[in-house]
């Protein structure tokens, strides 16, 4: 199963990441979307320069798919699903 950066962004925005947890100044959001049969745990933050100036909130709506400092996301069955960005991207990448 594979999911595109634009398609996880079009999820954070309509449906956003809850707060889940905070463990050494990183701030751990997770949702999971029936309609596409996937869970995602999404990081920000890591050093306590970063964190302070972050505006967290209950649920996070705001944030596009490279703002996350990591981004884990699996279907029903626990495995990680692949990440894809646009088409341009892959094309971009195909050249080098």
């Amino acid at each position: 199963m594979k999911i595109t950066k634009d398609e996880l962004n079009k999820l954070f925005k309509e449906r956003g990441l809850k707060f889940r947890n905070y463990y050494k100044y990183s701030f751990y959001f997770e949702s999971y979307y029936p309609d596409v049969g996937i869970t995602v745990i999404a990081e920000v933050g890591g050093n306590s320069d970063d964190i302070y100036r972050l505006d967290i909130e209950p649920i996070m709506k705001r944030y596009d798919y490279d703002d996350w400092d990591n981004i884990e996301v699996k279907d029903d069955k626990d495995n990680v699903v692949e990440v894809v960005g646009n088409i341009y991207e892959n094309k971009e990448l195909m050249k080098e």
